[in-house]
């Protein structure tokens, strides 16, 4: 786990998180790209942005729809990085 920057408590940790209906499909999406990360010689750099499309249809997620959730996808990716990095 040290590659990914976590510790055995950053990934037991079971505290309930609320979620917003509106970001609900944004949260599902960035939770099944868990395990698509590009990883460098330092750690985490981004997810893999080309499963996407298997992502979205296996949410019913439709074209309309696609860009707000991408949209929010990047902003939660950045925030885990910054997350990632301390």
């Amino acid at each position: 786990m040290e590659f990914l920057a976590l510790t055995l408590e950053d990934v037991q940790d079971n505290t309930p998180v609320d979620i917003w209906p509106e970001n609900l499909t944004a949260f599902q999406v960035f939770q099944r790209l868990g395990t698509s990360w590009f990883i460098g010689p330092g750690g985490p750099v981004g997810l893999r942005y080309e499963v996407l499309p298997t992502v979205f249809e296996s949410l019913d997620l439709k074209k309309k729809d696609r860009r707000k959730v991408f949209s929010d996808l990047q902003i939660m990716e950045q925030e885990a990085l910054n997350q990632m990095a301390t």
